[in-house]
């Protein structure tokens, strides 16, 4: 077994270690909402301890960022996957009125730690008290066992998540507290390919997948995502695009694991036509088949379509993610904890 099929049976099992490169911006100021409004592609509707899921798009309506927003005292917290700290700020100034917003970096102060699988929460509240095990997905604690370190929680893998910002000052009894803690529960640190590869078996955006950069939001199924009727960065861009009829849009594909792994970024066929190009994808040690994505003609990116070809021979289908049965689902913090996990009953990871 290779170390990231390891890692990623440790997230769909256990619980993993990472450390997200997000960038991490407060913006505060009477002018906040509207800064951050002009760059979001969603409407901030957003409640305190909640935490909106949207996007940063480019001017040419292609997605630039996978972002977090949750409200705070005097403004805004912005957690976004896709760019730097420096070059968020650099956008939000170019909407924002003199004098009537100030930003911070707070990747300058503070670190992120992350916590995923399906007994994460058992672990987190271990460290950071049991309150922990009520927070929802898409909300944020301040709840936590040392002052100053917030904890959101988020994941993009289908398992349990829990992202603690912690000050820089913190960072080392925190991690020394992890590690203490993390030999109850297996912990292993996993690597950014690992969370890349859940995250795809689950049908999540993750911007440093493979042939994802440069598509827009109507090409990568994002739509949720995106308000249609007001004006924020990009959005001219995005709504000339929804008005054409040539765009392609992204599947999840299986392939047969006993063919070989076909080069990424070549033609998708079906028949003696070319629908389409094999952006993403790896051999999945969970499902024991290819796992990938694929941007294909609208017309056939749908699933359980099967018939198409890449251009080494491997036969592909189209399925609907998520691709497993996460065992997030059936774990329940009421009775199951991890060190009696033997005797529990789930179902198995891979769907029948």
């Amino acid at each position: 077994m290779s170390e990231v099929d390891a890692e990623i049976r440790t997230i769909r099992s256990a619980v993993a270690l990472h450390r997200p490169g997000f960038a991490q911006v407060a913006v505060r100021g009477p002018a906040a909402y509207e800064v951050v409004d002009a760059v979001s592609t969603r409407d901030l509707f957003v409640r305190t301890g909640q935490i909106l899921h949207s996007l940063i798009l480019a001017e040419d309506g292609t997605v630039e960022a996978d972002l977090y927003v949750c409200p705070e005292a005097g403004g805004l917290l912005l957690l976004a996957d896709g760019v730097e700290g420096g070059v968020l700020i650099e956008m939000l100034q170019r909407h924002a009125p003199a004098g009537e917003v100030t930003y911070e970096d707070r990747s300058a102060t503070h670190s992120l730690v992350a916590l995923e699988g399906p007994y994460a929460w058992e672990m987190a509240t271990v460290i950071g008290g049991p309150e922990l095990v009520t927070l929802g997905y898409m909300q944020r604690s301040a709840v936590y066992s040392r002052e100053g370190v917030t904890c959101f929680r988020i994941g993009t893998t289908g398992e349990y998540g829990y992202v603690l910002q912690v000050p820089l000052a913190l960072v080392e009894g925190l991690s020394a507290e992890v590690a203490a803690v993390g030999v109850r529960f297996d912990l292993r640190e996993v690597s950014p390919t690992a969370l890349e590869r859940c995250a795809l078996e689950n049908g999540f955006y993750c911007p440093r997948h493979r042939g994802v950069r440069g598509l827009n939001p109507l090409e990568l199924q994002l739509q949720w995502r995106v308000t249609h009727d007001r004006v924020y960065r990009g959005s001219a861009a995005l709504q000339e695009s929804r008005a054409r009829d040539d765009w392609r849009r992204v599947a999840w594909v299986l392939g047969r694991l006993e063919d070989p792994a076909p080069a990424l970024g070549g033609a998708v066929r079906r028949g003696e036509s070319e629908v389409g190009v094999l952006l993403a994808g790896h051999r999945s040690p969970i499902l024991e088949c290819f796992v990938g994505l694929a941007l294909l003609d609208r017309g056939l990116a749908h699933p359980w379509i099967d018939g198409f070809f890449t251009a080494d021979g491997l036969e592909l289908r189209t399925e609907a993610p998520p691709l497993l049965h996460n065992r997030s689902l059936f774990v329940d913090p009421r009775k199951h904890i991890y060190a009696a996990r033997e005797a529990d009953a789930f179902p198995p990871l891979v769907p029948a």
